[in-house]
């Protein structure tokens, strides 16, 4: 299995691989494609379809993997790769984590 996770350092990388019960093999860090639009960064407005894309993609290969739903969830939430998705993953969290199902969370 293969996937990518954006953190500061190849460390972090390890610890949240380690964190989800999953043995990291390889690091390879990626270089960056160019320069970022600081549209990128915004905190506000609502999540481009990048955003949506990055944690839909980011949030199967963390299942496929075997995480827990709860885990994957907290994981992504603090990944600045899924933007102005953030709150909302961890509202997600909060509802699953209070008793709702997936579809239940994700409809609220």
């Amino acid at each position: 299995m293969h996937g990518t996770i954006s953190a500061a350092t190849a460390k972090e990388v390890i610890d949240r691989i380690e964190y989800l019960r999953l043995l990291p093999i390889e690091t390879v860090e990626e270089k960056a494609a160019g320069p970022v639009s600081r549209d990128s960064f915004s905190l506000f407005g609502r999540p481009t379809a990048a955003d949506v894309t990055t944690f839909t993609r980011d949030l199967a290969l963390l299942m496929k993997a075997g995480a827990r739903l709860e885990d994957s969830l907290e994981l992504l939430a603090g990944d600045a790769d899924i933007g102005r998705l953030r709150p909302t993953v961890g509202k997600l969290r909060s509802g699953i984590l209070a008793g709702e199902s997936f579809a239940e969370a994700l409809a609220r």
